[in-house]
């Protein structure tokens, strides 16, 4: 009696293992990008999700919120469960690069002749411009605000007031109150930033701790103006139709990059993702779902005029900010903001 032949079986067998090989590496095609959830990741979804996925075929899983110890831990322990991370701010992103945490970009797949000059670095790249901006109630003063000096008016301004708890933003802002010109404001002179704080100090009714928190004080008419990210404000103004307009003379920018987590087995797809997300028609869609300003400004050619007026890098408002200094934050970031902290708890 003849044996039956065993090769039928191990062709099977094989087959069988390619398949799932196949099926191994087709669910490893994917990005992991950690983000700030909420209406951002709606926006990015829409922008940099569902088309990327569609042209390329690799999932994008979206996480939140970014933390830098969390990167840490998993960076020291050889385990990144991140691939991307997306929109941090450039002194956050310099914190990080300095921690070797972050990978260099691979700038032979991401193009960066797309985004503009300042917004390329070796650890990261593009994103969005967002702006902390004096938003103010319309129907509280019929003469609007022109700065900083403004804010600190409460005799032609009065009412109450809202600031970031938090030193980026606020120490220049009070620096910039007391006439400080802009090309002069780093270093900061922290002391005298506090003595202008002092006299600011009654009039404050919220330090204000998150995005959430800053549109809802602004819109409940809690405080009658207040510093706060520009796309919270427009996000009002146009979305919610509630009385207020921002202040661009003097809104302090920064870029909020895209970087690649260092020691992602997936870099190969994560610097596919962040070549993607500087397109000009995808920056165009985040713009006009969440009001921050494209890197790549050929996106205003996809953006109507009047949402192109709600974002930090119009022309216009462009040359009326200032930019935040990254390094110098890098460096004194801890120290002044455990000042600030134990001030505003006097």
């Amino acid at each position: 009696m003849r044996k039956k032949s065993l090769w039928p079986m191990l062709l099977a067998g094989l087959l069988i293992a390619v398949v799932l090989s196949g099926q191994a590496l087709a669910q490893d095609k994917r990005v992991v990008i950690a983000g700030w959830g909420g209406a951002w990741e709606d926006a990015a979804k829409k922008a940099f999700t569902e088309p990327f996925e569609k042209e390329t075929g690799i999932k994008i899983v979206w996480t939140a919120p970014i933390d830098f110890g969390k990167l840490k831990a998993m960076v020291e322990a050889k385990k990144p469960e991140w691939d991307v991370i997306a929109a941090a701010g450039m002194h956050w992103m310099v914190k990080a690069d300095y921690a070797g945490l972050l990978d260099k970009i691979d700038y032979k797949v991401v193009d960066a002749a797309l985004v503009e000059k300042q917004y390329v670095h070796g650890y990261a790249v593009g994103g969005e411009v967002e702006t902390v901006v004096i938003v103010y109630r319309k129907d509280k003063y019929k003469t609007p605000p022109t700065g900083w000096k403004d804010f600190w008016d409460v005799k032609n301004f009065p009412g109450k007031r809202a600031l970031a708890k938090r030193a980026p933003y606020t120490i220049e802002a009070a620096l910039l109150a007391d006439g400080v010109p802009p090309e002069k404001l780093y270093p900061l002179d922290v002391d005298r930033a506090f003595k202008n704080l002092d006299k600011l100090k009654p009039h404050i009714a919220t330090w204000w701790t998150s995005g959430a928190q800053s549109e809802s004080l602004i819109r409940d008419g809690e405080v009658d103006m207040i510093a706060m990210w520009n796309g919270r404000a427009s996000n009002l103004k146009v979305k919610q139709n509630v009385p207020v307009d921002a202040v661009w003379n003097q809104g302090l920018y920064y870029q909020a990059a895209n970087a690649i987590v260092k020691g992602t087995p997936r870099a190969k797809e994560a610097n596919l993702w962040v070549a993607y997300s500087q397109r000009a028609e995808n920056q165009a869609i985040m713009a006009k779902e969440i009001f921050y300003g494209p890197t790549n400004l050929k996106a205003f050619k996809f953006i109507d005029e009047k949402t192109a007026k709600e974002l930090p890098t119009y022309a216009e408002h462009f040359k009326k900010v200032v930019k935040i200094d990254y390094e110098y934050w890098r460096v004194n970031g801890e120290p002044v903001e455990e000042q600030l902290n134990k001030w505003i708890m006097k």
